[in-house]
């Protein structure tokens, strides 16, 4: 899919920039009112179709409740590291 896509922007951008190429693929391609995906992409619009209005309903979430959490006793930091001790000897 990423391969066709990659393609089609590729030969509109060949169509739009080539006149010639553009008028072998249909006669009236260098009239004024001429319309058609090459002119559309030489113009630079993206989205040539009306834009559809969404609408969403709001939905009613319920959220449950949680339990506090009792605080855990742990030891004093002094106790996590190892005693300290002096410089190794010479």
């Amino acid at each position: 899919m990423a391969a066709f896509c990659a393609l089609t922007v590729w030969l509109l951008g060949l169509l739009a920039g080539s006149p010639e190429l553009h008028a072998s693929l249909h006669r009236d391609a260098g009239l004024a009112d001429h319309t058609c995906a090459v002119t559309l992409y030489n113009q630079g619009v993206e989205n040539p179709a009306p834009s559809a209005v969404l609408l969403t309903i709001p939905q009613i979430v319920t959220v449950a409740t949680v339990a506090p959490i009792e605080p855990q006793r742990t030891e004093s930091p002094k106790d996590w590291l190892p005693p300290g001790r002096g410089p190794p000897g010479r």
